[in-house]
């Protein structure tokens, strides 16, 4: 069997690596489509024409569903790793700055602009 050189193995390393990054983004792309395609069927709530509006627009005790979030790459990878991103339930325990929501049963504080840039839909379930 024979030996892959250095250059060989940073190569398929990088063919790999490059191949995961574009999995992974089409797979965002693709859930994105799936959340996105469900929505000109529901009433338009406050808001966009979705019914979507800023995190920080929903009163304490509210629930929403993330529709989108457009906030810095850096920004969007650390609310990600919280679990904050396209399709999650959150719920607002207390407004400001910071703003303290509870996602998948762990509260996170968000700064003001932050939730700003997280736009969800209303909704009546909880988080």
């Amino acid at each position: 069997m024979p030996v892959a050189t250095e250059e060989q193995a940073d190569r398929r390393l990088a063919d790999t690596a490059s191949r995961l990054l574009w999995l992974r983004l089409k797979m965002k792309m693709d859930f994105k489509m799936v959340i996105d395609s469900d929505q000109p069927s529901r009433p338009a709530l406050p808001g966009d024409a979705f019914g979507a509006q800023p995190l920080s627009g929903l009163p304490v005790g509210a629930c929403g569903r993330v529709v989108s979030v457009g906030v810095s790459a850096v920004d969007l990878e650390r609310l990600e790793v919280m679990g904050l991103c396209s399709g999650r339930l959150v719920c607002v325990i207390k407004d400001g700055d910071p703003m303290i929501v509870r996602v998948l049963g762990t509260r996170i504080g968000l700064a003001a602009a932050l939730a700003a840039g997280v736009r969800v839909r209303p909704s009546r379930a909880e988080a």
